[in-house]
C-alpha cells in the first residue's frame, strides 16, 4: 500500500499498514501469542480494502450513492483504527518513560503497582478493539462483492483527463475570438485622454471576462508607472484588497495593517506624486479588479484613486450590469458587454484544444460537434474543459460512439448553464488522483477571497499527510509542485 498517508477519498488507509507495524514491533506483552496473529489477518483486510477503495476512488464516473456510502464506512474504520494505533503507541512510549522512572523515582512500589493496573486493562482492551475492527473490515470486504461494486468501479465513462484542472486564461494568446475584443478595449484605453478613465466589462461567467483582462494587463501594464491587478469575492475583504492594491503599486515599502481610512489615504497620497503638489501632477497607474459582485466595493475603492490628468486607467469585470453602472457613475460609456462565441470561433476553440490537426472536424465527430457547441452556449471555459475531456478518449471510432452515448446526460438538455459548468467541473475534479482531490478540498476550508500564502499551504499539506511521495523525495518539494501546477491555474 503506497500513497499519501490521508486523503478525501481514501481517509487513513495509507498509513494504517505502517502504524500497524509500528504496533507489532514495540514486542509489547498484551500483543504476544493469538493477539499478534489477528492483527497480521487484519493489515491483510485492510491491503485488500485499500485495493477496493482505490479502484473506487479511481472511477471514471462518480460511484452510485450505495458504493459512495460504501467508502464512507471504510472511512469511518481508517480514522478509528488510526486513533486505536496512535493512542496504543503513545501508551506504550509513557510505559517505557515510567520504566525509566523507576530507576531514579525512591518510590518503585507505587510506579509498579500503576503499571500493572494499566497492563490489565490494555490486553482485553485491545483484544476487543482488534476483534471489532476485523468484524467491520471483513464484513466491509463482502459488502464490496455482495453488491458488485467491481461493476461500478468498471464502468464506461470519460477517462482521464490529465492531473491539471483545465484553466481558461493560462494560454491568453492563442485563444479564439479574442482578437476584436481586446483591439477595441486597447483603443478606449489609450485614446490619449487625459482624465481617468473607468472601463467595466461585463458578462456571464466562462465567458473570458478575466482572460480578455489578463490580456490587457500584459500589453498595457508596461506603459504605466504602476499597476495592480486584483481579484475579489462575492464577500469582499475590503481592507485586504485596498492593501493588495497599495502593495503592488509600492512593492518597496509594504502597506500597514490599519484601519480602513488610513489604507485609502495612504493609496491616494501615494498616487498623487508630493514632489509636485503644486503642479497637481499625479502618478500614472493601471489597476484591474477582477470579479466584482457588488457596488459597495467600487464605493470603498474608488475614494483611493485621484481624479487624476496623467491618463490612468482602471478596469473593472462583473457580471452583475448594476455593478458595472456603478463604477461608471451610471453612465453607460465605456461599458463592454462581452458575447457568446459565433458558431464558427467556438468549433475552432473546441477542435484547437482537441489537438485535431489543421483544426478540420474528422467525420467522426460530425454528430456530437453540434451537441457540444449548442450545450457550451458558445462559452470559452465550457468548450475547453469539454474539448479536455474528449481530447483524453482514444482515437478510436467506437470510443468515439461511447463518448457520444455518454454526453447524453452532460451534454444533453441542460436547465442552466451554471448547472451544466457545474457537471463538467465535476467530471474534471473526479479524473484527479485522490491525493490532489485532498489537497484542492483542504483549500474550501479558507473562507472565499482570502489570501494565503503558498508557503503556510505547503507546510500544512505535509503536516496533515496530504502528500504522496516516492522514497528520495523531498515533501515539501512534491507538495510545492502540487501548488504550481494546481492551485495557480486555478
Amino acid at each position: 500500500m503506497e500513497g499519501s498517508p490521508v486523503s478525501a477519498s481514501l481517509g487513513a488507509m495509507g498509513s494504517l499498514p505502517r502504524k500497524l507495524d509500528e504496533l507489532l514491533a514495540t514486542r509489547h506483552w498484551v500483543l504476544r501469542g493469538a493477539l499478534m496473529d489477528e492483527i497480521e489477518h487484519l493489515t491483510t483486510d485492510l491491503c485488500i480494502l485499500y485495493k477496493l477503495m482505490l479502484k473506487l476512488s479511481d472511477a471514471p464516473q462518480e460511484p452510485p450513492m450505495a458504493a459512495r456510502y460504501w467508502m464512507k464506512e471504510v472511512r469511518e474504520l481508517s480514522y478509528d483504527m488510526d486513533d486505536f494505533a496512535d493512542q496504543f503507541l503513545h501508551a506504550h512510549g509513557r510505559a517505557k518513560i515510567c520504566r525509566a522512572a523507576r530507576h531514579k523515582n525512591k518510590k518503585i512500589s507505587r510506579v509498579k503497582i500503576k503499571c500493572l493496573r494499566e497492563r490489565r486493562r490494555w490486553r482485553p482492551w485491545i483484544t476487543d478493539k482488534i476483534s471489532e475492527f476485523r468484524t467491520r473490515a471483513q464484513e466491509a470486504i463482502q459488502r464490496y462483492q455482495r453488491y458488485k461494486f467491481d461493476d461500478c468501479a468498471s464502468s464506461p465513462g470519460f477517462s482521464r483527463i490529465g492531473h491539471e484542472l483545465p484553466s481558461i486564461w493560462s494560454d491568453a494568446d492563442d485563444l479564439v475570438g479574442m482578437e476584436g475584443p481586446t483591439d477595441e478595449l486597447e483603443r478606449w484605453l489609450i485614446n490619449g485622454e487625459e482624465q481617468l478613465k473607468v472601463v467595466s466589462i461585463v458578462g456571464v461567467a466562462g465567458i473570458g471576462k478575466t482572460t480578455l483582462a489578463l490580456k490587457l494587463w500584459g500589453k498595457l501594464c508596461g506603459q504605466f508607472e504602476c499597476g495592480a491587478f486584483v481579484r475579489t469575492a462575492q464577500k469582499p475583504d475590503m481592507r485586504g484588497i485596498l492593501r493588495n492594491i497599495l502593495f503592488q503599486v509600492r512593492p518597496h515599502q509594504p502597506p500597514n495593517h490599519g484601519e480602513m481610512r488610513h489604507l485609502i489615504n495612504d493609496l491616494r497620497e501615494y498616487l498623487q506624486d508630493k514632489r509636485h503638489a503644486m503642479y497637481k501632477i499625479f502618478v500614472r497607474y493601471f489597476v484591474i479588479i477582477d470579479d466584482s459582485w457588488a457596488t459597495s466595493l467600487w464605493d470603498v475603492v474608488s475614494r483611493a484613486f485621484p481624479q487624476s490628468n496623467s491618463c490612468s486607467r482602471i478596469i473593472t469585470t462583473t457580471e452583475i450590469m448594476e455593478v458595472a453602472l456603478a463604477c461608471r457613475c451610471f453612465c453607460p460609456e465605456h461599458i463592454f458587454k462581452m458575447e457568446p462565441l459565433s458558431d464558427d470561433d467556438s468549433e475552432k476553440l473546441l477542435l484547437q484544444r482537441m489537438l485535431v490537426p489543421g483544426n478540420q472536424s474528422p467525420q467522426q465527430f460530425d454528430d456530437v460537434i453540434p451537441q457540444i457547441m449548442r450545450s457550451c452556449g458558445g462559452l470559452p471555459l465550457a468548450i475547453i474543459i469539454v474539448a479536455r475531456i474528449l481530447a483524453s478518449q482514444p482515437e478510436k471510432l467506437e470510443q468515439w460512439g461511447s463518448t457520444q452515448n455518454s454526453s447524453g446526460s452532460i451534454f444533453g438538455a441542460n436547465p442552466s448553464m451554471e448547472g451544466f459548468m457545474g457537471r463538467i467541473l465535476n467530471i474534471c475534479f473526479i479524473s484527479l488522483p485522490h491525493y490532489l482531490k485532498t489537497c484542492l478540498l483542504h483549500l474550501s476550508t479558507y473562507p472565499e477571497g482570502y489570501l494565503f500564502l503558498k508557503y503556510d499551504v505547503v507546510k500544512q499539506w505535509v503536516a496533515d499527510g496530504f502528500i504522496c511521495a516516492n522514497e528520495g523525495q523531498d515533501m515539501e518539494e512534491v507538495a510545492g509542485s502540487y501548488f504550481e501546477s494546481h492551485v495557480m491555474s486555478l
